[in-house]
């Protein structure tokens, strides 16, 4: 209700990127010639919205009986933290 309340019409954006950004999800850039360095998150956006996204976020994860693409996402990645190929 919190997401549905704080977005209005979802419509509006063409892109899950651009929710996450109006969430202030998104990571800050610098970047420098041929140098770029993502940080922490912006948390320039809607701090109601970036707040309930995290939750449903850390819900979905802690749900084994999840439906739909979240597991099958998560899996290849956590692997991959396993075996240290991403930072």
């Amino acid at each position: 209700m919190i997401i549905v309340a704080e977005v209005g019409d979802i419509s509006r954006f063409s892109s899950a990127r651009k929710l996450a950004s109006r969430a202030g999800l998104t990571p800050t850039v610098r970047g420098s010639d041929r140098t770029v360095r993502y940080g922490h998150i912006s948390e320039q956006g809607d701090p109601w919205l970036r707040w309930i996204m995290c939750e449903a976020a850390q819900t979905a994860k802690r749900t084994p009986s999840m439906p739909g693409p979240v597991p099958a996402v998560a899996a290849p990645r956590q692997e991959d933290r396993d075996h240290g190929d991403r930072p």
